[in-house]
């Protein structure tokens, strides 16, 4: 009896949030222009979304919140999309404690396309009075990735079509009918992503044998990249991996 076994590979590899800050005292540049004093500081701030390697950057929003007595306020917001509100060089802010926030994109639950994929990252600073602060923030893809590999012996063999279906729930799902990447953004409390196999096997004689197979991926994490890969074999030993 044949067999419809379903090789799954993952390749996790998380987009985890990286970035760093240091404070220096003293003047912006040697000629004493933009030097912080009193109560204000200067903030000079990188921005970078990460993308895949020789993709430009992305465009982004910045937001730049004062901490006080427990509450955040929106103190700067920039958009590198639009002339008006780019970044400055340098950002001057009043003595404090300060979160920065960037994001990218938009958050869309489940997308094949790839320029929906979200980004977002966050970053604690303080600023001082006199000093400046350097700060780098990266905006990381939120999404999970899951890409859907169908061999050739698919291609071949299901002459009247076939699709996997790749849900976190009934709203947040993807159908492939193709070889190629989708992107999830799971629901609150949500870890394993289910899919769903269908499609008729034809042999060279003319029968045909219809395929219904299902599984998950388990521990899904945010920010990862998982594969499933499909290869049907004509022998007993039904689908063998590779």
């Amino acid at each position: 009896m044949k067999r419809f076994y379903n090789i799954l590979t993952i390749c996790a590899c998380a987009l985890a949030l990286a970035s760093a800050s240091c404070v220096n005292s003293g003047k912006v540049d040697d000629a004493g222009n933009n030097t912080p004093s009193g109560d204000k500081g200067v903030l000079m701030l990188n921005v970078a979304t990460r993308t895949a390697e020789g993709e430009p950057q992305r465009d982004y929003i910045l937001c730049i919140y004062k901490n006080e007595a427990g509450k955040q306020t929106l103190v700067r917001k920039y958009d590198s999309s639009k002339a008006d509100m780019q970044k400055p060089e340098y950002i001057w802010l009043l003595e404090g404690n300060y979160t920065a926030t960037v994001e990218s994109g938009k958050v869309v639950s489940a997308t094949f396309n790839e320029a929906e994929q979200y980004y977002y990252g966050e970053k604690e600073f303080a600023i001082k009075g006199g000093d400046t602060a350097t700060v780098d923030i990266v905006a990381a893809r939120q999404n999970v990735l899951v890409e859907v590999i169908f061999d050739q012996t698919i291609i071949d063999g299901f002459h009247e079509g076939y699709s996997v279906e790749v849900k976190a729930d009934d709203k947040v799902k993807l159908t492939y009918t193709e070889s190629k990447k989708g992107f999830f953004i799971m629901p609150e409390g949500v870890n394993t992503l289910s899919w769903h196999f269908v499609g008729k096997f034809e042999y060279e004689d003319g029968e045909q044998v219809a395929v219904n197979k299902s599984g998950a991926i388990e521990n899904v994490q945010p920010k990862r990249s998982y594969k499933l890969s499909f290869k049907y074999s004509k022998d007993a030993s039904g689908f063998l991996g590779g």
